[in-house]
């Protein structure tokens, strides 16, 4: 099982029977089945929240935002922050 530095943010998937956390200071995004802990995506900024959405993740890390995918792909939302909110 991998260790972590911080865990945070549990996420519970209904449509999974799989629990996803954050390792928030060696940013990873872990996935737990019931038996096996594992890293499924690695990030290069500290991960500030996790929320489900559809059948993946929404990970916010540093500026950034990414979307965790059920087949495992990361794919960089944007960059931004709520400080230069164009709204």
């Amino acid at each position: 099982m991998p260790g972590a530095f911080h865990g945070a943010f549990p996420v519970w998937s209904q449509a999974t029977g799989r629990l996803y956390w954050a390792d928030t200071l060696a940013p990873a995004v872990h996935c737990f089945d019931g038996k096996t802990d594992r890293i499924v995506a690695r990030l290069d900024a500290p991960i500030t929240s996790m929320q489900l959405y559809g059948d993946g993740i929404i990970v916010a890390h540093g500026a950034s935002h990414s979307r965790l995918g059920a087949n495992g792909e990361l794919v960089r939302i944007a960059d931004m922050s709520a400080w230069n909110d164009p709204a």
